[in-house]
């Protein structure tokens, strides 16, 4: 489909951020978009951000390594209230930490060389790392949010579905689809 689609959208400036990238690989255009709600307001509530990140062979190139350089954009936009964590999942899944981490600079510097690291091989096992989100310590005191992060090519034998329903059940679930599948 070779459609173009506009995308407008204006805020009034110092009351929220937000911004807009696009990417060109290919003839495939990426695009990334943020909203964050002004620095000034108090009553936010601490978010604990899971990142969930497809590791596996489709994954590999260009779709992996703009994962990549959006999770590390991400992690310095975090509130030092927040706190977070990264899970890799292919044939085998790998977690940065075993409890989520605060916000520091330590962390995440450590957190962007966790990601650095090569990944892009195996087989998708998604409801594993949906399993290690449920054995992460809920904070009641933070907002928990997963974004998971995949092309799309998930094994449907694995009854994902089902997994989410019973292990993120105190979570809100955000998507990111990239790839051509």
């Amino acid at each position: 489909i070779n459609e173009q689609k506009k995308i407008n959208f204006k805020y009034q400036s110092g009351n929220i951020n937000s911004s807009l990238t696009s990417t060109k690989i290919d003839n495939c255009t990426y695009y990334f978009g943020t909203i964050q709600p002004p620095k000034y307001y108090s009553n936010t509530i601490p978010k604990e951000i899971i990142f969930v990140i497809d590791g596996s062979g489709s994954m590999n190139g260009k779709p992996l390594e703009l994962i990549k350089s959006s999770v590390q954009s991400i992690l310095d936009k975090l509130d030092e209230k927040d706190i977070f964590n990264l899970i890799v999942f292919a044939t085998e899944n790998i977690n940065f930490s075993t409890i989520s981490l605060p916000v520091n600079k330590e962390n995440i510097e450590n957190a962007k060389q966790f990601i650095s690291r090569e990944f892009g091989s195996g087989n998708l096992k998604l409801n594993h790392a949906i399993n290690r989100i449920d054995q992460l310590k809920f904070n009641p005191s933070h907002n928990r949010i997963i974004a998971i992060m995949s092309d799309g090519d998930l094994d449907f034998d694995q009854n994902i579905h089902v997994a989410i329903q019973q292990q993120m059940k105190n979570s809100y679930l955000f998507l990111l689809g990239i790839g051509n599948d």
